[in-house]
Parts: C-alpha cells; structure tokens; sequence
C-alpha cells in the first residue's frame, strides 16, 4: 500500500508561534515541576511524625506560601504534644505553630482535637 504525499508542501509555523509555543510549554512544565515527588516526600515525612494513636482530619497544603495547615485529633492532649514535638524536631520545617487546641464533646467521646500549621523550607 502505497503512501500519498500531499500535493502543495505544508507551511511550517513561524519562528515566532515556534517560540511562543516553546514558552507555553516551559510555563505548563514549571507549574508541575517537582511537585508530585515533593507531595509524597511530604506526605511520607507526616506520616513518620506522627504517633500511632493521632489521626489527620484535614490537611491543607498551600504551595505558593509554602505551609501546611493540619488538623490532627487523638484521645489525649499527650499524643497531640507529642506530634508537635516531633514536627518542630523536623529539620524540614521552619515554623511549627500550634494555632488551636480543643476538647470535642458528643460522638467524638471527649477526643482532642489541634490545628498545626508547618512552614516548609525550600
């Protein structure tokens, strides 16, 4: 089976649109570069940090300011203390700050509940 080539050659872009695609590009790169490995890094250092008995609610990773918001729950204060402990030993963060503490009444049976908020060093 023969192949056809078309009659008239193609035109070929220009130099511009080749250096315009060439920069979109770059910029769609950047927006992801490194960004999955260092979600998993993270990710994986959380879950080194944190004691058995203390469970994540939420977590909230904010790239462009470069932190992480946790909420972390555990039947007692100690593990909650332990956790922060253990965060602001991390050489990987730059700020440890425990923003909230309470004690959840009702369903939750009286658990502890923090919010944690990590600066990450670049």
């Amino acid at each position: 089976m023969a192949t056809t080539l078309p009659q008239r050659p193609v035109d070929a872009p220009s130099v511009q649109d080749l250096q315009a695609l060439r920069s979109q590009v770059a910029s769609l790169r950047s927006l992801g570069a490194g960004q999955p490995r260092d979600v998993l890094d993270m990710l994986d250092r959380f879950e080194a940090r944190l004691p058995d008995p203390v469970s994540v609610l939420s977590l909230s990773l904010r790239w462009r300011e470069g932190s992480t918001v946790l909420v972390l729950e555990a039947a007692q204060a100690e593990a909650l203390a332990e956790a922060v402990q253990r965060f602001e030993q991390d050489a990987g963060f730059r700020a440890v700050a425990l923003q909230r503490q309470q004690r959840q009444r009702g369903d939750t049976g009286g658990r502890v509940q923090a919010e944690l908020h990590l600066g990450h060093r670049r």
